[in-house]
C-alpha cells in the first residue's frame, strides 16, 4: 500500500518525511538518488547504496572519443571497482564530462593510484576522485 505525504518546499530544500524514508528502508549516512521529469512533472527517488560500502565520486573530463569512457571503465574493472551510478554528456564541441558513484569495497589500491592509472589515457583532460 502505497504512502503519501504533502510537503511544502522551503527556499528550494524539500525535507523527505520519516514515514516515507521508512518505506523505503533508508538509515542516516545512506544516499539516495533523485530522478526528475519536467515533461512529467514527477521526480523518482530510490536507495543508491548502504552506509557500510566503501564509496568514491569520481569526475572525469575527457575529449568525445568513441570507446574513451569504456577505458575508463576498464580500468576501473581492473581494479575490482564497480559502477554504483553513472552519468555524462558532451559539455562543449568535442569535450565529453563523466560522473560515476563508484564501489570501492573490492578495490585494494589507493585513489592517488587510480587516478594516476585513468589519467594515462591520452583522450583524458582531467579526473577528479574522492572518497564520500
Amino acid at each position: 500500500m502505497p504512502i503519501f505525504s504533502i510537503i511544502k518546499v522551503d527556499k528550494n530544500d524539500v525535507t523527505i518525511p520519516c514515514d516515507i524514508l521508512d518505506v523505503l528502508g533508508m538509515q542516516k549516512g545512506e544516499y539516495i538518488i533523485f530522478k526528475g521529469s519536467a515533461s512529467g512533472k514527477e521526480i523518482t527517488i530510490k536507495p543508491l547504496v548502504p552506509t557500510s560500502t566503501e564509496t568514491a565520486e569520481l569526475k572525469v573530463l575527457l575529449k568525445n572519443v568513441p570507446g574513451t569512457n569504456a577505458n575508463v571503465d576498464a580500468i576501473l574493472g581492473k581494479f575490482d571497482i564497480n559502477i554504483l551510478f553513472g552519468t555524462g554528456g558532451i559539455v562543449d564541441d568535442n569535450i565529453y564530462s563523466s560522473v560515476k558513484l563508484l564501489d570501492l569495497s573490492g578495490c585494494k589500491h589507493s585513489l592517488k593510484e587510480i587516478k594516476k592509472e585513468i589519467s594515462g589515457i591520452p583522450e583524458v583532460i582531467d579526473v577528479f576522485i574522492e572518497e564520500v
